[in-house]
């Protein structure tokens, strides 16, 4: 995400127990991103509910390249995964 220009936006697909999450990303990251977009939606012919949450890049992190803490540790779940969290 560092290589993300001022203006873009990051795209979260989540499941409708996103809220937990919302508050501590901005608290984090306020500083850098702004919640531009929540959107509730359910999936066409299911009863499967959806959020899409939107950050948008208002700001550059200015972080060493020798900083050890500037890496970011990102998770990746696969599809299985999700499933337990939906």
């Amino acid at each position: 995400i560092s290589s993300l220009q001022l203006g873009g936006c990051v795209y979260f697909m989540k499941g409708p127990g996103v809220d937990p999450e919302i508050q501590p990303a901005l608290d984090t990251w306020s500083e850098f991103y702004r919640l531009k977009a929540d959107v509730a939606y359910s999936l066409p012919h299911t009863t499967h509910d959806r959020r899409l949450v939107v950050f948008e890049k208002i700001k550059h992190a200015a972080l060493p390249d020798d900083d050890p803490e500037s890496d970011l540790l990102l998770e990746e779940l696969s599809s299985a995964e999700r499933k337990k969290w939906t």
